[in-house]
């Protein structure tokens, strides 16, 4: 569940569902459960456009409705030209849904947005669109977000993702992942169902029409040996060109056609943008309408020519214009089944997603081609944003997610080509796939190419391989299908390292692709066979066990490989396919997401590097089993015009810095400006209050009203959106300081009464004080009853009527230390007193201990000779007793004597 989510304090982290028509924003932070954001107008999504006019910007629904008023000033549907020239059918196509775009072309088929004066390109616009939107989350979470996960149709090209990728950059964004859409509405389903999922395959058709495209997605979740739920996405189809967009332009072509055979006018609706912009919107809310119910009024007033529009429609008249699109609703569905080599009865589910299912032409066709129920429990809207949030919470480092690994398959498959020798020594060209059609990534290892022939640097090209499994239609949106071309230099310092004995191996290239769907060229080095002696190889080992230490703590660029079999020139080796060591795949999660972290910052910075890049003398390393390693050098040059130049990155960011600064200020001017406008307006209003003018003086009065006039004269005729910030706050400073010499006045004197009561009344009190103070202390009155003398003195001196427009002789805040001064004197009294009775106690204590002692000490004295006594009488007696002894003795002998009852009678004493 969501409360699995642990989260460091210190962090928050985001999703982006970049849908053409709409973007949805997901949040996670401390202390909150994951949540889609709410932007400035409270709503849950928003639209993807942006605004130019004056040199503001406008996002969200304030750029929304300038679409209306000026629909030359609003750019929409930026991602459907995204990474496109001119001349590439979808830019056609967008050319015919929006024939009023101010979308331009440079000589070269770059395209530009223009507002008429400056021209940006999609990128650009994109990269603010993206800032917007990290500005509303950070709003919505109350701290800075930088993390995110973005969500985007599988169908993306390289220079696409690309070029999301440097606009989410520019915005301030760290990309953690591009999410494909099937796959983050999967994850948003079984990252929250892992007990229905536990000990059983469970495989899932996700269908998603959206505004400008369709995609299926088959996603299947299984449990692995040690019981971990697992998913993997085994089939994708798509149709990138129909969508509930096409629908609302044929609804737009088919409300304009009716009205204007209907109202004459001078001259054609299409040739008016504004009215064709307000049609485009009624004809989006039309088709929602008809997709609950069966007809529907559709109205727009002042349409063109200030003319009305005002029609009945019905969803059979809907229908029928989108008829020749249903053949095209379930292609996608039949080449997801077919990439994953599944029939439907294969199938556990059929999920419906895209806010065009709502329609019921399209629940009725997809549903007679799966003949099933359609599932309808993904949230249309928010399972995306919300599958991305929690992959982004996933990869984001202060969070602890229970992991749903995600296991893609290639949908255009990637190839190297290269020129070869034959037997003969003539030139051929060859080519080596290296990550096939439905071959898996993220892959934890690297593939490589083998170049057998070359001595001397070269280059190759990577390129879209067979695209075979598409269709025309999607064949022909692949503009350009290479990719990159490789240089691979720092031949001769391999040449320069071979000894009496080496056998030149071959040239290896590694490639990968990172978790954006992004292929890589990772490394190059050339291997080299080098037989040593017994003890040089045992040397060589050790050496090689430090040296490949080294070479891991580098740049990554190298990686272990698997077996060192003959290979021809330009295979592909996977390289580690049988893994010597089961628990180097399944490596503890925090160490995932560290390395995750530590990969994709390596591929950004690989991503921005210039295209020809510092060459470096690399060292040789040396392996076990003889086996020495030249590192190499690689540059690279888009062929696909992908854009990778740092220099283009920094300067769109200064563009959009520009526009950050100007935005502030302007922010900062407005909030000066209608801040003296309210004073102005409020004060104006006092002036009409006899309760204020009664208290100020004729030359105060003056004074105020002429300000008023004179501010309010001022920021009609004068102040513009020129006006400086400080012109604003200057004049509201000298307008406060005018009105507080009359409102500190009226609020002095309607303090003044009863602080001047509690005055009176505490001086009384602090004299019975005094009087009850006992004669022996009346050396410590002095001090209050000067207090009372000269507080008593003030209060006849300044406790007077003065007119309503004179200031007292006196303050509030005077009175009151006057007041705190006779109860500070009284307190300080009573602590004089009470301080000489405690001395007095001590010392009448002091003197009853001491007196105490000296009794104690003449008992212990008198003690000491009774007992001395005693000591004597006692050995007296002993005496007695001895003696006493002897007369028994004599007695018994019979010698009873004079001596013997003189003793006796001494005893009896």
């Amino acid at each position: 569940s969501i409360s699995n989510i642990f989260v460091d304090a210190s962090f928050a982290a985001m999703s982006i569902d970049l849908g053409s028509q709409y973007l949805k924003m997901g949040v996670i932070k401390q202390g909150s459960p994951m949540e889609i954001v709410l932007n400035k107008e409270s709503r849950r999504k928003t639209p993807t456009l942006i605004g130019m006019r004056n040199g503001e910007r406008f996002f969200s629904e304030p750029a929304a409705q300038l679409s209306l008023r000026f629909p030359k000033s609003v750019f929409i549907h930026i991602n459907d030209v995204l990474g496109k020239d001119e001349g590439h059918v979808l830019v056609d196509e967008y050319r015919k849904r929006f024939p009023h775009a101010p979308l331009v072309a440079a000589e070269n088929g770059t395209l530009f947005f223009t507002d008429g004066s400056t021209e940006y390109s999609p990128e650009t616009l994109l990269a603010m669109i993206l800032q917007n939107a990290k500005a509303e989350t950070e709003a919505h979470a109350g701290q800075s977000v930088d993390d995110v996960v973005i969500a985007i149709p599988p169908f993306l090209t390289q220079r696409e993702r690309i070029a999301i990728k440097r606009a989410a950059k520019i915005a301030g964004l760290k990309v953690l992942q591009l999410l494909h859409t099937g796959s983050a509405a999967a994850i948003s389903w079984g990252a929250f169902h892992r007990k229905e999922i536990d000990g059983k395959t469970h495989t899932m058709l996700i269908y998603d029409m959206g505004a400008t495209h369709i995609t299926a997605t088959v996603a299947q979740f299984y449990t692995d040996d040690k019981k971990e739920t697992k998913m993997k996405i085994i089939g994708t189809g798509y149709d990138r060109s129909i969508g509930g967009l096409e629908m609302s332009r044929r609804m737009r072509e088919h409300l304009r056609e009716r009205w204007e055979k209907a109202e004459k006018t001078e001259n054609p609706l299409k040739d008016n943008p504004r009215g064709m912009a307000k049609l485009m919107a009624e004809a989006e809310r039309v088709k929602q309408v008809l997709s609950a119910n069966t007809e529907i009024l559709s109205q727009v007033e002042a349409l063109h020519e200030d003319k009305n529009l005002r029609l009945k429609v019905t969803r059979d008249e809907l229908e029928k214009l989108v008829a020749d699109m249903v053949d095209r609703f379930t292609p996608p569905v039949d080449d997801a089944l077919k990439m994953a080599g599944l029939t439907i009865e294969g199938l556990d589910e059929v999920v419906l997603m895209g806010a065009a299912t709502r329609m019921p032409l399209v629940q009725k066709t997809l549903q007679a081609h799966v003949k099933r129920d359609l599932g309808r429990f993904l949230n249309t809207d928010e399972a995306i944003a919300m599958g991305a949030l929690f992959q982004s919470a996933h990869l984001s480092k202060g969070f602890k997610v229970k992991p749903l690994p995600i296991e893609e398959t290639v949908l255009f498959p990637i190839q190297a080509e290269f020129s070869s020798v034959d037997e003969s020594g003539s030139p051929v060209a060859r080519q080596s796939a290296l990550f096939p059609f439905t071959s898996v990534y993220p892959s934890p290892n690297p593939r490589a190419i083998s170049f057998k022939s070359y001595r001397d640097d070269f280059e190759f090209t990577v390129s879209y391989g067979n695209l075979e499994h598409l269709n025309e239609r999607q064949r022909s949106e692949f503009a350009e299908r290479e990719l990159v071309k490789v240089g691979v230099s720092d031949m001769k310092n391999a040449v320069e390292e071979l000894k009496e004995g080496d056998e030149w191996k071959e040239t290896k290239v590694g490639f990968t692709i990172d978790k954006s769907g992004i292929v890589r060229v990772k490394s190059a080095e050339v291997v080299i066979n080098r037989p040593r002696g017994a003890m040089e190889a045992l040397k060589d080992s050790i050496t090689g066990m430090f040296s490949k230490a080294e070479e891991e703590k580098g740049e990554g660029e190298s990686e272990e490989e698997g077996g060192e079999k003959e290979k021809g020139e330009g295979e592909q080796v996977k390289e580690e396919e049988k893994k010597e060591d089961k628990k180097e795949e399944e490596k503890k999660e925090e160490e995932e997401k560290a390395t995750e972290a530590k990969d994709e910052k390596k591929e950004v910075k690989e991503e921005e590097k210039k295209e020809e890049e510092p060459k470096k003398h690399n060292s040789t390393v040396i392996v076990k089993d003889g086996i020495a390693r030249v590192k190499l050098s690689l540059s690279k040059e888009r062929l696909d015009k992908a854009n990778t130049d740092e220099n283009d990155l920094k300067e769109t960011q200064k563009i959009l810095d520009g526009f950050a600064r100007a935005e502030r200020v302007k922010r900062e001017r407005e909030a000066a400006e209608n801040e003296l406008e309210a004073l102005a307006f409020d004060t104006s209003l006092l002036l009409d209050e006899e309760s204020f003018t009664k208290m100020a003086t004729e030359k105060e009065r003056t004074k105020i009203e002429t300000l008023v006039k004179e501010t309010r004269a001022w920021l009609e005729d004068e102040a513009g959106v020129e006006t400086p910030t400080e012109e604003f706050k200057t004049k509201r400073r000298a307008l406060v300081k005018a009105v507080e010499v009359v409102k500190k006045r009226i609020q002095e004197k309607k303090d003044a009464p009863e602080i001047m009561k509690e005055l009176k009344a505490v001086i009384p009190k602090a004299k019975v004080i005094v009087a009850n103070v006992e004669e022996k202390d009346e050396d410590l009155k002095g001090d209050i009853k000067k207090v009372i003398e000269d507080v008593e003195k003030w209060v006849e001196k300044n406790d007077k009527e003065v007119a309503d427009n004179e200031d007292l002789s006196y303050s509030v805040l005077e009175a009151r230390l006057k007041e705190d001064r006779v109860r500070e004197a009284a307190k300080s009294l009573k602590r004089k007193i009470e301080k000489r009775r405690k001395e007095e106690e001590r010392k009448k204590k002091k003197e009853e201990e001491e007196l105490k002692k000296k009794e104690e000490e003449e008992k212990k004295k008198n003690e000491g000779e009774e007992k001395k006594e005693g000591e004597e009488t006692k050995e007296e007696l002993k005496r007695i007793v001895s003696e006493l002894d002897d007369i028994a003795i004599k007695v018994s002998d019979g010698r009873i004597n004079d001596e013997v009852l003189y003793h006796l009678r001494v005893s009896d004493r």
